[in-house]
């Protein structure tokens, strides 16, 4: 996943949705290559797939390092685990890629409008303010 392309300015949500937005767009050029080259490396051992593995802490701790950020701007409330944060946004990112590979009528703009949505959800929280864990 480009980091390099990711925007320094501009809110929290549209920094998330960038690389997405990239990634779904490169997954569109072929589908089918890709949704086969997922399918077979995703769930390889982590001594198979190094460079997958590395690949995924990097995304982690790149966003991971964002919302710390965030949180030094006080956006982000100071008790959110910032890797947690990371690992639950990029679970929310491949959930929609799973249905966005599998299913072809699923365009790059709907795949973006449905993860723009689980993620503003995530980032706003389900719980009410006077709900308890």
């Amino acid at each position: 996943m480009r980091q390099e392309s990711e925007p320094a300015e501009g809110s929290l949500f549209d920094r998330l949705m960038h690389i997405p937005e990239n990634m779904y767009t490169f997954y569109d050029t072929n589908r089918e290559l890709y949704r086969i080259l997922i399918l077979n490396t995703v769930f390889e051992p982590i001594e198979e797939s190094p460079h997958l593995s590395q690949q995924l802490d990097n995304y982690l701790q790149f966003f991971g390092e964002l919302i710390k950020q965030e949180k030094a701007l006080g956006n982000v409330r100071p008790e959110a685990d910032a890797y947690i944060a990371a690992a639950s946004l990029f679970s929310l990112y491949f959930s929609v890629l799973m249905d966005f590979l599998r299913n072809p009528d699923i365009s790059v703009e709907m795949a973006l409008e449905r993860l723009s949505v689980i993620v503003q959800q995530h980032l706003n929280g389900i719980m009410s303010a006077g709900e308890e864990k």
